[in-house]
C-alpha cells in the first residue's frame, strides 16, 4: 500500500492540473454565433432628430461568460435604453435575438449573416399589445471597423430607411 502511494499522488496531481488546464480555457462561442463576433466590442453612432435634437449612442456588445449568447447593451446619452441578447436556437437552426427596452417594449426576431451583411427580422411588442414589424440591415465597412445600420417596415425594404446610422468602433 504504501507503494502505491506516490503513483496515486501523481496521479491526483495530474488531474488537479488537467482540471486548472481546462478552467482557464477560453469558452468555444457556439458555431453559429461565430459569424456574428466581428460585433463584439464598443459601438458609437450619432443620430439627428427632424427637430434636430441629437443622440449619442453607444453599443457594448459582448460574449456571456460560457460563450453560447452574445450580450449587448445600448446607452441613449449615457443612459441605458435596450439590453438584450442573441443565442442560436438549434430547434428553428438559426441565430434568434431578444430584448427589452427601458419603455418596457420587447423585441424578438431572427438574424442571418451573408458576406458583409447581416439581415435581423424582427417585432417589436408595445405595452399596449399593439405589435411592429421591422427588418434591420446592418453592413459591416472598413474591415470589422465601422458598420451602416438601416431599419425598414417588414414590407418596404425596398424605399426609403425608418432610420439609418454609421456605427464605428471604439
Amino acid at each position: 500500500m504504501m507503494h502505491d502511494r506516490p503513483f496515486l499522488l501523481a496521479l491526483l496531481l495530474a488531474a488537479a492540473v488537467t482540471s486548472v488546464v481546462a478552467q482557464n480555457e477560453a469558452p468555444k462561442p457556439t458555431a453559429p454565433l461565430t459569424q456574428l463576433q466581428w460585433l463584439i466590442g464598443d459601438w458609437h453612432a450619432t443620430a439627428k432628430a427632424p427637430d434636430g435634437t441629437i443622440t449619442e449612442i453607444d453599443n457594448h456588445i459582448y460574449w456571456s461568460d460560457t460563450h453560447p449568447a452574445i450580450l449587448f447593451v445600448t446607452r441613449f446619452n449615457g443612459e441605458p435604453h435596450y439590453s438584450g441578447m442573441y443565442a442560436y436556437d438549434p430547434a428553428r437552426k438559426q441565430i434568434g435575438f431578444w430584448y427589452v427596452d427601458s419603455d418596457g417594449q420587447f423585441t424578438q426576431g431572427t438574424a442571418a449573416s451573408e458576406g458583409q451583411r447581416l439581415t435581423q427580422k424582427f417585432e417589436i411588442a408595445k405595452l399596449d399589445g399593439s405589435t411592429s414589424s421591422l427588418i434591420s440591415i446592418i453592413e459591416r465597412r472598413s474591415g470589422d471597423s465601422a458598420y451602416h445600420w438601416q431599419v425598414f417596415r417588414a414590407s418596404e425594404t425596398s424605399g426609403s430607411p425608418l432610420i439609418e446610422l454609421e456605427y464605428t468602433k471604439k
